[in-house]
């Protein structure tokens, strides 16, 4: 892999805070994506985890837990055992761990899902989720309370980004959706951010364009007994303008002047 001067998505977050998000989350999925369909499961999904190319793109990395499917079943058969608050967790980061780790079961495809979704919330948020926790806290949060992060109000990124984050993080691990159905979610809260951004674009556009107009109008307005572009109309113009002031166009008012003057 070449070297990625700008880092992991955790670091880049914190210099680069307007990036588009999403559209970092979609490059990560794609990655995760082609993971899975190797029987490839990574283990360790978060931002840190997540490099960034000098395009701005996402690239999943460090694979030091990952494993193909079929040997994480047969070592899982052999070694599973339930951990207990006061145990260290097999590997992974706690705080992006799917429940079903906690209680001996060993990683999948969908453990991987489930630390997506809690990967959306951090690169989302710039937080550590629920990393106000302790490992007793965060055990009973996660597993026996169905704990998760918070959902933002009203949230920039749209609600199509924040449900997919949900249904990634559901507690049965059978209901979350695939890294192929991830992919594709991504894509469509891309389009519709896209699609909002154009809008707001042209809405800024419009009221210029109205303004412009407006001033226009009245400019005519003002010297309809003048041709447009008539030189001697705009000098008449200029004359009225003088009569009803006779200092103004020869003596501007000087602000340092006026406040000496009031002194």
């Amino acid at each position: 892999m070449p070297y990625m001067k700008n880092g992991n998505a955790r670091d880049y977050l914190k210099s680069n805070r307007t990036c588009d998000r999403v559209k970092l989350l979609r490059d990560a999925s794609l990655g995760l994506n082609y993971l899975h369909e190797s029987r490839i499961v990574h283990g360790d999904i978060k931002a840190a985890n997540i490099l960034i190319d000098d395009a701005g793109g996402a690239v999943i990395a460090d694979f030091g837990l990952s494993r193909v499917k079929s040997d994480i079943t047969s070592s899982t058969r052999q070694h599973s055992t339930k951990i207990t608050a006061r145990q260290s967790v097999p590997g992974g980061s706690r705080n992006w761990m799917a429940p079903e780790l906690f209680n001996g079961k060993g990683p999948g495809r969908r453990c991987d899902v489930y630390s997506f979704g809690i990967t959306i919330y951090e690169i989302l948020t710039g937080k550590v989720p629920l990393g106000d926790l302790g490992t007793e806290d965060l055990l009973t949060a996660v597993v026996s309370r169905n704990i998760r992060p918070p959902r933002p109000v009203d949230p920039p990124e749209g609600d199509k980004v924040w449900d997919l984050a949900a249904d990634c993080w559901n507690r049965s691990a059978s209901k979350r959706p695939t890294a192929g159905v991830i992919c594709q979610r991504l894509e469509d809260a891309m389009a519709d951010t896209n699609s909002s951004r154009s809008e707001r674009a042209s809405s800024i556009s419009s009221t210029y364009d109205s303004q412009d107009s407006a001033s226009t109008a009245s400019y005519s307005t003002a010297g309809t007994s003048h041709p447009s572009g008539d030189q001697n109309g705009a000098t008449q113009r200029t004359r009225d303008y003088t009569r009803t002031r006779p200092f103004a166009a020869v003596q501007p008012v000087h602000p340092i002047r006026r406040q000496t003057a009031a002194i």
